[in-house]
């Protein structure tokens, strides 16, 4: 069995999420405006739903779903993974000692006078 660097992993697995995510944001922003939108197994089967599917309005906060998942994939381009926001030792303590703790042994900042 081959091992493949985590890094390396990574990396594929984020390169998959952009195509993917930019694939669906594509497909929400054009078929809300094509003729498989129209004619679909849904409308024919629930006819209540064409006034709410067909209306403008409904097409295009499809729409803008789609723009917002393109935006996001081209954000997943630009950012690097960071290191995590929980330090290591917080994240090893069990949850059990972190609810052990009373409230009077957490100290808070206190503002200086002037």
């Amino acid at each position: 069995m081959l091992a493949i660097p985590s890094l390396t992993m990574n990396r594929v697995l984020r390169a998959l999420l952009v195509v993917v995510c930019f694939e669906m944001g594509a497909l929400l922003l054009y078929l809300p405006w094509s003729t498989f939108w129209e004619h679909n197994f849904f409308l024919s089967h629930f006819p209540s739903l064409i006034h709410v599917v067909l209306h403008p309005s409904f097409r295009g906060a499809v729409s803008g779903l789609g723009v917002a998942d393109i935006l996001l994939a081209l954000s997943f381009i630009g950012s690097r993974p960071g290191p995590s926001s929980v330090p290591p030792q917080i994240a090893r303590r069990s949850m059990r000692s972190l609810w052990a703790e009373s409230p009077s042994s957490v100290t808070l900042p206190t503002a200086a006078a002037s």
